[in-house]
């Protein structure tokens, strides 16, 4: 990588995605429809080009995932609809398709939650905020039933609708506070952040 780390797990190093490399390695996930693990949009037709210069419109900030042993990229995080007088925003995240699917389906590593829990960290320890909402697909909150409920409280009552190429899924939303990451931090940490 040709920029430091932000921040470094034992496993894996978030890196603001800027570098050229980074950038293309991000744009061929975007082009595999299965990536996403929160906030799925349609695959882009865009050039490389094109899609570097607007990809992260929008967004509050971002984090590419690193892996520290080989230096390749495993995915990608972001947050989105920050609102500071509120003290919230949402985050999205997509891997690298052939490290999560396998012939038996779906599947994360200790890297993947690595990485999501020190993008906690780095958004509760830099910004004002209370909450850290998720927003994801009932096909994707099935796929990662193991987890996501264990860091999100899932919000049946706040449904709505993701549409994309004609389609629409259903959609569910979850929220994460504060002092419920504070409360569990520690057992996630300690496995994680160097020196803890």
């Amino acid at each position: 990588m040709v920029n430091d780390p932000i921040v470094t797990g034992k496993g894996v190093s978030l890196f603001l995605p800027v570098t050229p490399p980074i950038v293309k390695a991000l744009y061929d996930l975007h082009r595999d429809g299965r990536r996403n693990m929160f906030n799925v949009h349609p695959p882009t037709t865009e050039t490389v080009e094109q899609w570097a210069q607007t990809f992260r419109r929008g967004f509050h900030t971002d984090f590419a995932v690193v892996d520290n042993s080989s230096g390749r990229l495993l995915g990608y995080m972001w947050s989105y609809e920050y609102i500071a007088q509120h003290g919230n925003c949402l985050i999205g995240a997509m891997f690298r398709p052939d490290l999560i699917h396998d012939d038996d389906g779906l599947r994360l590593n200790i890297a993947h939650l690595e990485g999501l829990a020190l993008f906690i960290d780095v958004l509760f320890d830099e910004w004002p905020l209370d909450i850290i909402g998720i927003e994801c697909s009932d096909s994707t909150l099935k796929q990662f039933e193991s987890f996501l409920p264990r860091l999100f409280t899932m919000c049946e009552a706040r449904k709505g609708w993701l549409r994309h190429g004609g389609s629409r899924e259903s959609m569910t939303f979850g929220s994460m506070t504060r002092e419920a990451w504070n409360d569990s931090r520690f057992s996630y940490n300690k496995f994680w952040r160097v020196g803890t």
